[in-house]
């Protein structure tokens, strides 16, 4: 008890023109991080790091002569370094004596009660409170977006009902981001099945989004968010894409008027590389007099003109000049699938599933694994084996660096061999051999 009674004040940025001044000690359950009030915030060459204190005394500290106001000011902080320091001495005392098990929740509500620090707790403190109000009101957030933001904060309610915790903003440390991991990695979500890495990962995003957002607004002082080991799960994700032959089986294959609505759209994407966010509101507005598609882009706000492929003029002639109408997303991932099978897309392919932090594979259908976004990696793929530059199809597709690009090029073995065999460097117009 003797050694977390010995506090040390500390500046919480002493690289700052001025900084909070805090206090961590260990306690039963963790690391406390408790900050006195805005108002002492100091300058840090007014700040003594080895005895924890303002420097108050003007032999020490020359800008005191001639400036009572700081003077006063200085000594202020120190009386109230003062009254935390024998605050928290009294309640860890009395924890001692009442065989009380001093947690960082306990303590830090009776410090906030005695030290009269009550009008700092309001509703926007606490996380959830908080998190909630940020969602219902930004309007920079895409629907698709708010969506993935309201999906993460259920999932995150039902954590913080699981440990029987209202966590306030300054509770979301590395020990909450491990406890909320380790529960994602072993529970199952309501369709059944246990969260993938890519979805807790997306989860820790918005959750960092969010954190930053409030440290930003100055409702907490709390930045473990920003700390390397708050990161988000990333596994490498597997995609596909559909090769132009399998484009024509899907495009001519016989299908009943709700799926052929669903391929032309596809098809449209897979020859454009547009978005389900931009694809799914195309109009006849977007088409140009030089025949092109101009768009901007939702996500980006990047202006895209595409040039109007043979088999996009054609689709677009039998809705009449328009485009098909489409559903929503998750409708459209469902019949592109069914449009696949009856295409006979059933290429196996491998896949790896990560279940309870265990790794396996196993094969399924090509067609289980399109989606709407497997049209814009299509068009990328193909674009770039048919020899389009990457600059050109960057153009298209937005994107402003060739990494980002070269992720969306699902090229096989066999396609780049394929590719290569006609550069100069492997035919006979390369180096003449000497005979």
């Amino acid at each position: 008890m003797n050694k977390i009674l010995n506090l040390r004040f500390s500046l919480y940025r002493p690289n700052a023109e001025t900084s909070l001044i805090q206090i961590r000690p260990m306690l039963a359950d963790g690391r406390l991080t408790y900050y006195l009030p805005k108002d002492y915030r100091i300058a840090p060459r007014h700040w003594d790091a080895g005895k924890g204190r303002a420097i108050a005394d003007s032999r020490e500290n020359k800008e005191l002569k001639g400036n009572p106001s700081l003077k006063t000011f200085l000594q202020n902080v120190n009386t109230e370094i003062t009254r935390t320091e024998n605050t928290f001495t009294d309640i860890m005392q009395e924890c001692q004596r009442k065989g009380i098990k001093p947690s960082i929740d306990y303590v830090r509500e009776e410090l906030v009660k005695r030290l009269d620090k009550v009008t700092v707790i309001d509703d926007r403190t606490f996380f959830l409170s908080f998190v909630k109000k940020y969602i219902d009101t930004d309007t920079s957030c895409l629907p698709s977006s708010k969506r993935s933001h309201r999906s993460s904060l259920k999932v995150i309610t039902d954590y913080c009902e699981s440990i029987h915790k209202n966590p306030r903003l300054d509770d979301i440390t590395l020990g909450f981001y491990n406890g909320l991991v380790s529960y994602l990695k072993s529970t199952k979500h309501s369709r059944g099945d246990y969260y993938k890495p890519n979805t807790i990962g997306k989860i820790i995003k918005n959750l960092k989004t969010w954190m930053k957002v409030a440290y930003e607004q100055g409702l907490t002082n709390n930045n473990d968010y920003s700390k390397k080991a708050f990161k988000k799960t990333d596994v490498p994700v597997e995609t596909i894409y559909l090769t132009e032959d399998e484009l024509n089986k899907m495009y001519t294959c016989e299908l009943e008027p709700r799926l052929r609505k669903i391929c032309d759209t596809f098809i449209i994407a897979a020859y454009t590389g547009l978005r389900y966010s931009d694809f799914s509101r195309l109009t006849p507005q977007n088409i140009t007099s030089n025949k092109t598609i101009k768009i901007v882009t939702q996500k980006t706000g990047v202006t895209s003109e595409i040039p109007m492929a043979d088999i996009i003029k054609e689709i677009v002639k039998r809705y009449d000049g328009s485009f098909p109408p489409v559903p929503s997303d998750q409708k459209f991932n469902e019949y592109i699938k069914e449009v696949a099978r009856k295409a006979g897309i059933s290429t196996p392919c491998m896949i790896t599933e990560t279940k309870e932090g265990l790794k396996y594979q196993k094969t399924v259908p090509k067609s289980e694994l399109v989606t709407a976004h497997t049209a814009r990696r299509s068009f990328a793929t193909n674009a770039y084996l048919a020899g389009i530059p990457p600059i050109s199809i960057m153009k298209i597709t937005g994107h402003s660096t060739e990494k980002a690009f070269m992720k969306y090029i699902r090229i096989s073995v066999e396609d780049n061999a394929n590719q290569l065999k006609e550069h100069p460097f492997f035919s006979s117009k390369g180096m003449k051999i000497a005979r």
